[in-house]
């Protein structure tokens, strides 16, 4: 854990909603600037607060008595749904410029929002996604033993919980490469000369 916080402390959920502000709307600055220094400048701190939030989520920002649990919850995660709606949320303007006019820089671009995508939805849409499958075909969790028993809980059909690992971490990636092929498509569509914003 690098900051050691716990999931109450007023410092997280500032760190939480300030990153969801700027990785939401950072993009429609990016879309309508042709600075060079200021479209880098947020870049930076866009990439950097999905870093931070992807972070937050995946627990190397608070203290858990199990170790980092990679955003994983047996009982389903409450920040699930919000890290993928912001991540889709995110690309929209990406999107809609590069649909309307094209970007420059098609596979810059689309690489950078697409490891975007990875980070934010990735992890949340593959603990979903696992889970949902495996409690579908009747998966349980148990308690653990020691000292552990009853918080480390533990799959009881590890065949059918890798089954459905698998199912996760397909969806993870097929998200992220419908962005990264969606936005390199639609930056090469259009014939204009110099788009309105893009990379450096």
């Amino acid at each position: 854990m690098l900051l050691n916080l716990t999931a109450s402390d007023p410092l997280v959920s500032w760190i939480q909603w300030v990153s969801i502000a700027l990785i939401l709307g950072l993009p429609w600055s990016l879309t309508h600037s042709n600075l060079t220094a200021f479209r880098r400048s947020c870049w930076f701190i866009w990439m950097a607060s999905v870093a931070t939030l992807s972070a937050l989520y995946l627990g190397f920002l608070t203290y858990n008595y199990n170790g980092v649990q990679l955003g994983f919850n047996h009982e389903g995660n409450p920040m699930n749904t919000l890290m993928i709606l912001v991540g889709l949320f995110s690309t929209l303007p990406f999107m809609r410029q590069a649909y309307l006019s094209g970007v420059l820089h098609p596979l810059r671009t689309a690489t950078v929002v697409s490891i975007a995508v990875l980070l934010l939805i990735g992890p949340a849409l593959f603990n979903s996604v696992a889970l949902y499958a495996y409690q579908q075909g009747g998966g349980e969790f148990y308690g653990g033993q020691g000292d552990y028993a009853g918080e480390d809980h533990q799959p009881e059909d590890p065949i059918a919980w890798f089954q459905a690992k698998v199912m996760g971490f397909l969806s993870s990636i097929g998200i992220t490469l419908f962005v990264f092929f969606a936005l390199f498509h639609f930056g090469h569509g259009k014939d204009h000369i110099e788009p309105q914003s893009d990379l450096p």
